[in-house]
């Protein structure tokens, strides 16, 4: 669990400082959603939160543009790790 933590809170802190670099090593590609994202990446703010079970990333925008390119890569993230989370968006 500890390494699970550890993994998103670097995330985190990468994504934070517009770095990608780890999602297109794993995948061997840019991930869709990402070009936008480092552009953007001073109007996303990116929270790691400790869970019970391990943690999560929180990532919070108020740019429509930024937030396009986070559904995108959240959703190309769900369906290459096959996780069984749904890709619809819903309303809050």
């Amino acid at each position: 669990m500890q390494a699970i933590r550890s993994h998103l809170t670097h995330i985190a802190t990468m994504f934070s400082n517009g770095e990608f670099s780890i999602p297109m090593f794993v995948h061997d590609q840019v991930p869709p959603g990402v070009p936008v994202m480092k552009e953007k990446h001073a109007e996303i703010s990116y929270t790691f939160e400790e869970l019970p079970t391990g943690g999560s990333v929180l990532i919070k925008t108020t740019n429509p543009d930024a937030l396009k390119g986070v559904q995108e890569f959240l959703r190309f993230q769900i369906e290459d790790h096959h996780t069984g989370d749904t890709t619809e968006i819903g309303s809050l």
